[in-house]
């Protein structure tokens, strides 16, 4: 990493490619290759492109605040004050993240406004993608992190679980709640909501009538707010996560039932195995994982 801010710090002094290339000794692909690797690890543009005809560079404002933090940096090295590197502030980044729809629509706002409180340099660009668009856009370098549903574990990536989602069965609101197996009865007769946006309420919608040996009318709804809208007023009942409707519970506009344990879906984020991280991403992931160490919607 050295040698790439020695070639950037040369790049911005002399403004030139041509120049740089000749003060170097370095062909002007490998000036270009050790500029796109700074801008990969600290997620900024440092040049804008394209370079003019005649090879002079643009710097961006974060090229120049990179310049400005490592030439300060060589110098203290050079004079042998160590301790006033700590006195260098971290540069302003971008964080690029593909998150699925799910978690990017019930849990990560209350994360992003914590986040963004606590490092207001740290810009988090969000890309709402399925699974396969995140690994591909991951191993094209154009996302840094991907929050996913959990799926099979890809060998190509580092994936870690950090959040659990509780499937719940969500039913008109009462007073009083009994225990499920008392409503098993009563279920037959209901029409259960299911929504477009969230497989897994078919799945887990299945899964819980196979288990209690009931066969019911099912009802496909366009989003789990359209679900909610609906058991709210009387039409019917759902499974759905709890993420979804955590707000209209508190509010007393339906009730909850707890349903067996293995009814949960869980989140992890993946990032590529053989890319170094940069210090923004790896801020933004130890946040991550200390936020929802003890929330779990259960």
């Amino acid at each position: 990493m050295l040698q790439e801010l020695k070639t950037f710090i040369s790049v911005v002094e002399l403004n030139n490619l041509i120049k740089c290339s000749n003060h170097l000794k370095l062909p002007q692909k490998l000036i270009i290759e050790h500029i796109e690797v700074l801008e990969l690890f600290f997620g900024v543009t440092l040049l804008d492109r394209p370079i003019t005809y005649d090879n002079n560079v643009s710097i961006t404002e974060n090229g120049m605040n990179l310049y400005i933090k490592s030439k300060k940096m060589f110098n203290i090295v050079e004079e042998g004050n160590y301790d006033d590197l700590k006195q260098i502030n971290t540069l302003k980044s971008n964080i690029k993240i593909g998150v699925c729809d799910q978690f990017e629509k019930y849990i990560l706002p209350k994360f992003s406004s914590y986040f963004s409180k606590k490092y207001p340099n740290i810009k988090i660009d969000v890309f709402t993608k399925d699974n396969d668009c995140i690994y591909n856009d991951l191993k094209q370098n154009k996302l840094n992190i991907g929050i996913i549903e959990e799926t099979i574990q890809n060998p190509e990536f580092i994936q870690k679980r950090f959040l659990s989602d509780k499937m719940i069965l969500m039913i008109p609101y009462a007073e009083t709640i009994k225990d499920i197996s008392t409503y098993v009865n009563e279920f037959k007769d209901k029409t259960w909501f299911i929504s477009r946006e969230d497989l897994s309420t078919k799945y887990f919608t299945d899964k819980f009538l196979n288990n209690s040996h009931i066969t019911v009318k099912e009802k496909l709804l366009d989003d789990n707010n359209a679900v909610k809208e609906a058991v709210k007023n009387n039409l019917g009942i759902s499974v759905i996560p709890k993420s979804a409707i955590i707000s209209a519970y508190k509010g007393k506009e339906i009730s909850i039932l707890p349903l067996e344990e293995s009814f949960a879906k869980h989140y992890s984020y993946v990032i590529p195995s053989k890319v170094k991280l940069s210090e923004c991403v790896n801020i933004f992931l130890n946040e991550l994982r200390n936020y929802y160490k003890n929330i779990y919607y259960y």
